[in-house]
């Protein structure tokens, strides 16, 4: 415990010395911060190795593992994928459906009919959210059993982020447009 805490400790200081220099390059903040990501798996792997629980992980490794190869091959595939859950480009293209059909709705019919229209869509915006949000937790383990790089996950974070930052907007407009703050 007290070896994560200095390597913790070590590693916020490299991340503020960086942020704290000015003139620091991007390719700089980059490798700090996979020297810090690098920290982190260790201080990980050696507390599974004192717990005991190396090689029960090794399992859980390789299903993992398995799902995180999938997350490169953001060319083809759009990224991770595994049963349960959809490539990044279906989130995508769910998200912008999502954000159109918000966009294009109007509120008709009496209240309780404007209330149902309204939680149906909300609901849909939760669903594609909560979908995104295993992606993440897939891509999470991708990058934590080291079959994803740290500007592979950075890189597929900051999409991730950008498709969340849709789906709020549309609930934001979702909720003016009806008068509902939910």
């Amino acid at each position: 415990m007290k070896r994560k805490r200095i390597i913790a400790a070590a590693g916020l200081t490299l991340v503020l010395a960086s942020s704290a220099l000015t003139g620091c390059s991007d390719e700089r903040k980059d490798r700090l911060e996979d020297k810090l990501d690098k920290l982190e798996q260790q201080v990980t792997d050696l507390e599974n190795k004192k717990s005991g629980t190396g090689s029960d992980n090794s399992g859980t490794d390789s299903s993992t593992s398995g799902t995180a190869d999938q997350g490169q091959d953001t060319q083809g595939q759009g990224g991770l994928t595994s049963a349960g859950s959809t490539d990044y480009n279906s989130l995508k293209s769910a998200v912008e459906a999502a954000a159109d059909k918000v966009n294009s709705t109007t509120p008709s019919g009496s209240a309780s009919e404007q209330r149902e229209q309204f939680y149906t869509l909300k609901n849909e915006l939760d669903d594609i959210d909560h979908q995104l949000d295993l992606y993440d937790d897939n891509l999470e383990n991708g990058y934590r059993s080291g079959s994803i790089d740290a500007s592979e996950y950075r890189q597929q974070e900051r999409e991730i982020d950008a498709l969340e930052d849709i789906l709020d907007t549309a609930e934001d407009r979702l909720e003016a447009l009806f008068g509902i703050d939910d």
